[in-house]
Protein backbone atom coordinates (compact mmCIF):
# COMPACT_ATOMS: atom_id res chain seq x y z
CA UNK A 1 0.00 0.00 0.00
CA UNK A 2 1.45 3.62 -0.75
CA UNK A 3 2.50 5.40 1.76
CA UNK A 4 0.15 8.41 0.81
CA UNK A 5 -3.09 5.96 1.47
CA UNK A 6 -2.13 4.58 4.42
CA UNK A 7 -1.60 8.22 5.52
CA UNK A 8 -4.60 9.50 4.60
CA UNK A 9 -6.46 6.08 6.22
CA UNK A 10 -4.97 6.59 9.63
CA UNK A 11 -6.20 10.36 9.86
CA UNK A 12 -9.64 9.37 8.29
CA UNK A 13 -10.16 7.06 11.10
CA UNK A 14 -8.61 9.16 13.57
CA UNK A 15 -11.29 11.81 12.81
CA UNK A 16 -14.23 9.45 12.77
CA UNK A 17 -13.02 8.33 16.40
CA UNK A 18 -12.64 11.93 17.77
CA UNK A 19 -16.19 12.38 16.25
CA UNK A 20 -17.64 9.62 18.08
CA UNK A 21 -15.86 10.39 21.39
CA UNK A 22 -17.65 13.91 20.74
CA UNK A 23 -20.75 12.23 20.61
CA UNK A 24 -20.92 10.44 23.86
CA UNK A 25 -18.82 13.94 25.67
CA UNK A 26 -21.40 15.29 28.58
CA UNK A 27 -20.55 19.00 28.07
CA UNK A 28 -22.22 21.08 30.16
CA UNK A 29 -22.01 25.02 30.28
CA UNK A 30 -21.92 26.61 33.49
CA UNK A 31 -23.50 30.27 33.74
CA UNK A 32 -25.08 32.78 36.09
CA UNK A 33 -28.09 33.26 34.62
CA UNK A 34 -30.93 31.16 35.72
CA UNK A 35 -32.40 29.16 32.96
CA UNK A 36 -35.78 28.15 34.74
CA UNK A 37 -38.83 29.99 35.39
CA UNK A 38 -38.78 28.88 39.23
CA UNK A 39 -34.67 29.66 39.45
CA UNK A 40 -35.76 33.27 38.53
CA UNK A 41 -38.84 33.78 40.68
CA UNK A 42 -39.20 31.18 43.27
CA UNK A 43 -42.13 31.02 45.39
CA UNK A 44 -41.26 31.74 48.93
CA UNK A 45 -42.75 30.59 52.16
CA UNK A 46 -43.58 33.75 54.68
CA UNK A 47 -45.54 35.32 57.38
CA UNK A 48 -48.14 37.95 56.11
CA UNK A 49 -51.30 39.42 57.51
CA UNK A 50 -54.78 38.32 56.79
CA UNK A 51 -57.20 41.40 56.82
CA UNK A 52 -60.80 42.22 57.32
CA UNK A 53 -62.46 45.73 57.18
CA UNK A 54 -65.44 46.35 58.81
CA UNK A 55 -67.28 49.81 57.86
CA UNK A 56 -68.96 51.59 60.65
CA UNK A 57 -71.08 54.81 60.28
CA UNK A 58 -70.95 57.54 62.15
CA UNK A 59 -74.66 56.76 63.52
CA UNK A 60 -74.38 52.62 63.74
CA UNK A 61 -72.00 51.23 66.51
CA UNK A 62 -72.97 47.48 65.35
CA UNK A 63 -72.81 45.13 62.55
CA UNK A 64 -75.55 44.42 60.32
CA UNK A 65 -76.58 40.30 59.64
CA UNK A 66 -74.08 40.53 56.51
CA UNK A 67 -71.59 42.03 58.20
CA UNK A 68 -71.56 38.99 61.24
CA UNK A 69 -71.28 36.76 58.69
CA UNK A 70 -68.46 37.86 57.34
CA UNK A 71 -66.73 38.16 60.03
CA UNK A 72 -68.01 35.06 60.99
CA UNK A 73 -66.36 33.01 58.10
CA UNK A 74 -63.10 35.19 58.27
CA UNK A 75 -62.86 34.01 62.26
CA UNK A 76 -63.01 30.44 60.83
CA UNK A 77 -59.88 30.92 58.81
CA UNK A 78 -57.85 31.38 62.02
CA UNK A 79 -58.15 28.48 63.22
CA UNK A 80 -56.99 26.85 60.33
CA UNK A 81 -54.05 28.99 59.14
CA UNK A 82 -53.64 31.48 61.44
CA UNK A 83 -50.28 31.66 63.54
CA UNK A 84 -50.52 34.34 65.96
CA UNK A 85 -53.05 36.48 67.92
CA UNK A 86 -55.95 38.76 66.64
CA UNK A 87 -55.95 42.28 66.52
CA UNK A 88 -58.67 44.67 65.98
CA UNK A 89 -57.54 47.70 64.99
CA UNK A 90 -60.23 50.63 65.86
CA UNK A 91 -59.87 54.26 64.25
CA UNK A 92 -59.30 57.18 66.05
CA UNK A 93 -59.81 61.18 65.53
CA UNK A 94 -61.78 60.48 63.40
CA UNK A 95 -65.94 61.39 62.94
CA UNK A 96 -66.62 57.28 63.88
CA UNK A 97 -64.80 56.76 66.42
CA UNK A 98 -67.49 56.49 69.20
CA UNK A 99 -69.59 54.19 66.57
CA UNK A 100 -66.06 52.17 65.80
CA UNK A 101 -65.44 51.77 69.57
CA UNK A 102 -69.08 49.94 70.13
CA UNK A 103 -68.77 47.95 67.16
CA UNK A 104 -65.87 46.96 68.23
CA UNK A 105 -66.96 45.04 71.42
CA UNK A 106 -69.11 43.43 69.18
CA UNK A 107 -66.98 42.12 67.08
CA UNK A 108 -64.81 41.26 69.79
CA UNK A 109 -68.01 38.90 71.38
CA UNK A 110 -68.27 37.29 67.78
CA UNK A 111 -64.88 36.42 67.72
CA UNK A 112 -64.65 34.85 70.59
CA UNK A 113 -68.05 32.73 69.95
CA UNK A 114 -66.19 31.27 66.92
CA UNK A 115 -63.57 29.76 69.16
CA UNK A 116 -61.03 32.43 69.16
CA UNK A 117 -59.87 32.43 72.67
CA UNK A 118 -60.43 36.24 74.84
CA UNK A 119 -56.63 36.27 76.12
CA UNK A 120 -55.68 35.93 72.08
CA UNK A 121 -57.92 39.16 70.98
CA UNK A 122 -56.20 42.65 71.61
CA UNK A 123 -57.73 45.84 70.92
CA UNK A 124 -55.80 48.58 69.57
CA UNK A 125 -56.01 52.07 68.29
CA UNK A 126 -54.99 53.29 64.51
CA UNK A 127 -54.58 56.19 62.83
CA UNK A 128 -56.03 56.63 59.58
CA UNK A 129 -54.76 59.13 56.81
CA UNK A 130 -57.11 61.57 55.91
CA UNK A 131 -58.76 61.86 58.72
CA UNK A 132 -61.72 62.87 57.26
CA UNK A 133 -62.19 59.37 55.34
CA UNK A 134 -64.99 56.66 56.72
CA UNK A 135 -62.41 54.46 58.80
CA UNK A 136 -63.19 50.70 58.77
CA UNK A 137 -62.34 48.44 61.96
CA UNK A 138 -60.01 46.31 61.13
CA UNK A 139 -59.52 42.21 62.24
CA UNK A 140 -56.14 41.28 61.73
CA UNK A 141 -54.08 38.22 62.74
CA UNK A 142 -50.99 36.83 61.02
CA UNK A 143 -50.75 33.85 58.37
CA UNK A 144 -48.18 31.75 56.53
CA UNK A 145 -48.82 32.57 52.79
CA UNK A 146 -46.83 31.66 49.89
CA UNK A 147 -45.78 34.82 47.27
CA UNK A 148 -43.17 35.18 44.44
CA UNK A 149 -42.26 38.04 42.62
CA UNK A 150 -41.85 40.80 42.53
CA UNK A 151 -42.51 41.38 38.52
CA UNK A 152 -41.95 43.81 35.93
CA UNK A 153 -37.78 44.04 36.35
CA UNK A 154 -36.46 44.61 33.58
CA UNK A 155 -32.59 44.25 34.40
CA UNK A 156 -31.43 43.62 30.41
CA UNK A 157 -32.55 45.16 27.26
CA UNK A 158 -34.61 43.11 24.94
CA UNK A 159 -33.25 44.77 22.24
CA UNK A 160 -31.02 43.85 18.99
CA UNK A 161 -28.02 45.33 21.37
CA UNK A 162 -28.53 42.30 23.69
CA UNK A 163 -26.92 39.48 21.95
CA UNK A 164 -26.76 37.65 24.81
CA UNK A 165 -30.42 36.71 24.92
CA UNK A 166 -30.35 36.54 21.05
CA UNK A 167 -27.45 34.20 20.67
CA UNK A 168 -28.01 32.28 23.62
CA UNK A 169 -32.37 32.29 22.79
CA UNK A 170 -33.53 31.99 26.45
CA UNK A 171 -36.10 33.51 28.35
CA UNK A 172 -36.07 37.34 29.23
CA UNK A 173 -36.04 37.98 32.86
CA UNK A 174 -39.53 38.91 33.69
CA UNK A 175 -41.29 35.74 31.49
CA UNK A 176 -43.10 33.63 33.63
CA UNK A 177 -43.24 36.06 36.76
CA UNK A 178 -46.84 36.45 36.75
CA UNK A 179 -47.60 32.98 36.51
CA UNK A 180 -45.62 32.20 39.69
CA UNK A 181 -47.38 35.29 41.43
CA UNK A 182 -50.57 33.83 40.45
CA UNK A 183 -49.98 30.32 41.62
CA UNK A 184 -48.66 31.44 44.65
CA UNK A 185 -51.96 33.83 45.50
CA UNK A 186 -54.02 30.40 44.74
CA UNK A 187 -52.60 28.05 46.63
CA UNK A 188 -55.08 27.27 49.40
CA UNK A 189 -52.22 25.48 52.20
CA UNK A 190 -48.73 26.90 51.60
CA UNK A 191 -47.03 23.67 53.63
CA UNK A 192 -48.46 21.93 50.29
CA UNK A 193 -45.15 23.38 48.68
CA UNK A 194 -43.22 22.24 51.42
CA UNK A 195 -44.32 18.78 51.90
CA UNK A 196 -46.81 16.29 50.97
CA UNK A 197 -49.66 15.69 53.32
CA UNK A 198 -50.53 13.06 55.29
CA UNK A 199 -52.43 10.08 53.50
CA UNK A 200 -56.12 10.05 54.66
CA UNK A 201 -57.64 6.51 55.51
CA UNK A 202 -59.26 4.26 53.55
CA UNK A 203 -63.01 3.65 53.41
CA UNK A 204 -63.64 0.47 55.26
CA UNK A 205 -67.24 0.57 54.31
CA UNK A 206 -66.20 0.29 50.61
CA UNK A 207 -63.54 -1.84 51.23
CA UNK A 208 -66.12 -4.48 53.21
CA UNK A 209 -67.86 -4.44 50.37
CA UNK A 210 -65.79 -5.10 47.95
CA UNK A 211 -64.47 -7.62 49.60
CA UNK A 212 -67.69 -9.25 50.37
CA UNK A 213 -68.65 -8.69 46.70
CA UNK A 214 -64.83 -10.44 45.80
CA UNK A 215 -66.16 -13.77 48.39
CA UNK A 216 -69.45 -14.09 46.25
CA UNK A 217 -67.94 -13.93 43.01
CA UNK A 218 -69.91 -10.70 41.71
CA UNK A 219 -68.24 -8.05 40.28
CA UNK A 220 -66.96 -5.55 42.69
CA UNK A 221 -66.91 -2.52 40.26
CA UNK A 222 -69.47 0.24 41.19
CA UNK A 223 -72.25 1.81 39.30
CA UNK A 224 -70.56 3.96 37.29
CA UNK A 225 -69.96 1.66 34.26
CA UNK A 226 -73.97 1.26 33.70
CA UNK A 227 -73.79 5.30 34.10
CA UNK A 228 -71.69 6.04 31.07
CA UNK A 229 -73.29 3.51 29.17
CA UNK A 230 -76.51 5.66 29.54
CA UNK A 231 -74.99 8.73 28.66
CA UNK A 232 -73.18 7.33 25.47
CA UNK A 233 -76.17 5.61 23.91
CA UNK A 234 -78.25 9.57 24.58
CA UNK A 235 -75.16 10.81 23.42
CA UNK A 236 -75.75 8.14 20.11
CA UNK A 237 -78.95 9.26 19.51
Amino acid sequence: MPRSRLIARVAAGAALATALAGCHANHVVESGYPVTVADRHPIRIVEGRATHEVLIGTGRGSLTAVQRAELTAFAGGWRRRGTGPVFIEVPAGTDNEQAARAASREVRSLLVATGIPSHGISVLPYQPFPEDTLAPVRVVYPVVKAEAGPCGVWPDDLGVQDMFHQAENRQYWNFGCANQRALAAMVDNPADLVQPRREQAPSAARRQTVVEKYIKGEDPATKTKELESKLSDEVKQ
